[in-house]
């Protein structure tokens, strides 16, 4: 008999204890009037670019860098550096595609430098084969292996590789 009282008991507490998370979790979820809310604001990507014609570059809260004046099709800037546990030092790029045609392949050549703006060894030249539509950007983790004291990378593409075969430079 006792047994099945404090099992009452514990019952009508449990039952208490879910009532009251219900209550609480209906109370969180009530809604805000329209005009309290905050407006959302949409992330950039790449499929909601929309020209820009006066600057002649995709509007997308995105600072680009300036068309480079050899004509070079493509632009990549240095945001940061990377280090997951166990792992080497990299960077972490944005990759601007100024061309009309999607790039398949860069050959890009790293000018690291350390705290002092001093330049170190680094790997020269580095190919990736990641994929920027026309127009474009995208972010990208470089799986090269940077020395430890790097600090910063100055980055120039060397070579593009185009989806339709095309090179830049145009070889003879």
């Amino acid at each position: 008999m006792l047994l099945w009282s404090s099992f009452k008991c514990s019952n009508r507490v449990a039952i208490c204890g879910v009532v009251v998370a219900c209550v609480l979790a209906h109370a969180s979820c009530q809604q805000i009037p329209r005009e309290e809310r905050a407006p959302l604001e949409a992330e950039p990507n790449a499929n909601s670019l929309v020209e820009n014609t006066e600057k002649e570059k995709p509007v997308d809260r995105i600072e680009w860098p300036d068309e480079p004046l050899d004509d070079t099709p493509s632009a990549v800037t240095f945001l940061s550096l990377v280090r997951a546990p166990n792992e080497s030092l990299r960077a972490k790029v944005r990759i601007f595609n100024f061309a009309e045609q999607d790039l398949s392949q860069l050959v890009l050549e790293l000018s690291c430098k350390d705290v002092d703006g001093r330049s170190i060894p680094c790997i020269k030249p580095w190919s990736t084969s990641r994929s920027v539509p026309a127009r474009s950007h995208v972010t990208h983790v470089i799986s090269a292996h940077l020395p430890a004291e790097t600090d910063s990378i100055d980055i120039n593409v060397i070579e593009a590789k185009f989806t339709d075969g095309r090179n830049w430079p145009e070889k003879d």
